[in-house]
């Protein structure tokens, strides 16, 4: 089991207490390691940012123990429908059956409920130690141990920890300290995203509507909230620009009246296509948007995250066990790295094809589409979401180099950390 290092410190220090700083804490709590987690507001988020979690997840947080709690504010989904430029059914994308991991394929929920019910889990965990209200200001790292400073109500406060998870989002502030840059592009669509309550919808799908005349997404949820996304076009409205409610009125009403009160958020903004150049440095790793930030029509972008935590939670916990060499945290990126930049690039083409403005691609699309579903390979291979990128490893872990071995990536790790970081006296 993981050493509890007393009340100033911890096996592992988490930066965010979001879906997958939350996850994170509790995959290493259920290994018995001593964590902290540091979130800069006073709690939980109440916007419903992420709407779709997978089976993958869902896997993941059965092995932390807590997924009866996490069923209780998901709806069991029954994947997406693409719809064609005159709204008709294309195809409706439910994954296979039988179900390959024991959980529907795409599920919607609310990420204020998630949220909840991990912290819930946590507290129960006496091994956890939530610090919401709190901001890390900076780091100090040496070869053995990390030192997290942080604030709250300006009070200064630091924490002692073997390692450190960058959980923080998209505007990370752990990446920025690590002078990490991203790689990709912002795109100039801008798309209204609106949260609502009182929804007549019951469909327990997504709906993507391939009218390029209006490209948009519908997604009910639970107990009434549906999320709308409308492409806008020039005049409509600008990126971080507050939406009208004249406009979110307008663009709704094919489907139900919307009152002010039945509008939970609404927001437009531009979607990022970006990967972290380095998800490794030192003894702090990036999770989730802080390693990787993509488009939303793959609804990828919260799983990817639950994905990163269960590749490298059970490693760092093999780690400080005495399991495995330290050496095997170089594989977290060499592994998660590839398969996020292909998720990236899927959700990206996902929106350049299904949601395009163009009249002919959306024709053309249209016939493609048509004549696939006609045939048994096209038809599973779009109805089962075989478009989705594989997850492969294409080498083993990471082995410790003998004496007399020269010039691994180990190496050159070991040798940028040296000279980016001053030792710290031990702990």
């Amino acid at each position: 089991m993981g050493s509890n290092t007393g009340p100033r410190g911890a096996d592992v220090a988490i930066c965010g207490a979001g879906p997958v700083g939350l996850t994170a804490a509790a995959l290493l709590a259920r290994r018995g390691l001593a964590v902290v987690v540091f979130e800069q507001h006073e709690s939980t988020s109440d916007e419903p940012k992420a709407i779709s979690i997978d089976d993958e997840a869902l896997r993941v947080f059965q092995h932390a123990g807590i997924v009866d709690s996490v069923l209780s504010v998901v709806v069991p989904g029954t994947g997406t429908r693409y719809y064609d430029r005159n709204g008709a059914p294309l195809f409706h994308a439910r994954g296979a059956r039988p179900l390959r991991l024991g959980y529907p394929f795409k599920n919607p929920f609310a990420q204020p409920d998630l949220e909840k019910v991990l912290v819930e889990a946590l507290k129960a965990m006496p091994n956890v130690d939530l610090r919401f209200g709190t901001e890390v200001t900076a780091i100090e790292q040496s070869e053995r141990s990390i030192r997290v400073h942080a604030t709250r109500n300006g009070a200064p406060q630091s924490v002692h920890a073997r390692y450190l998870f960058g959980c923080d989002g998209g505007r990370s502030a752990l990446r920025e300290m690590l002078d990490v840059t991203m790689s990709g592009r912002s795109h100039n669509d801008v798309w209204l995203v609106v949260d609502t309550t009182g929804d007549p919808h019951t469909e327990r799908y997504a709906m993507h509507h391939g009218d390029p005349r209006r490209p948009h997404v519908i997604v009910p949820g639970l107990n009434g909230r549906c999320r709308y996304e409308f492409r806008l076009f020039d005049g409509e409205g600008e990126a971080g620009e507050e939406p009208s409610l004249h406009l979110i009125q307008r663009l709704i009403s094919r489907y139900r009246p919307v009152s002010p009160d039945q509008v939970v958020r609404a927001v437009n903004y531009r979607f990022n296509a970006v990967v972290a150049e380095q998800w490794m440095v030192g003894r702090t790793f990036l999770l989730g948007d802080a390693a990787h930030m993509m488009p939303p029509f793959a609804g990828q972008g919260l799983n990817s995250g639950i994905r990163d935590a269960a590749n490298l939670s059970w490693k760092v916990a093999d780690v400080l066990e005495g399991r495995l060499d330290p050496i095997v945290l170089e594989s977290y990126e060499d592994e998660r790295r590839p398969h996020a930049a292909a998720t990236v690039r899927l959700s990206e083409q996902l929106g350049d094809i299904v949601m395009t403005t163009s009249e002919p691609q959306a024709h053309r699309r249209d016939l493609l589409v048509r004549r696939a579903v006609h045939t048994s390979e096209g038809r599973n291979y779009l109805e089962h979401m075989r478009y989705r990128p594989p997850q492969h490893y294409a080498q083993g872990p990471r082995h410790r180099r003998q004496p007399g071995q020269h010039g691994g990536r180990s190496d050159r790790t070991a040798s940028r950390v040296r000279h980016r970081f001053a030792p710290l006296a031990s702990a």
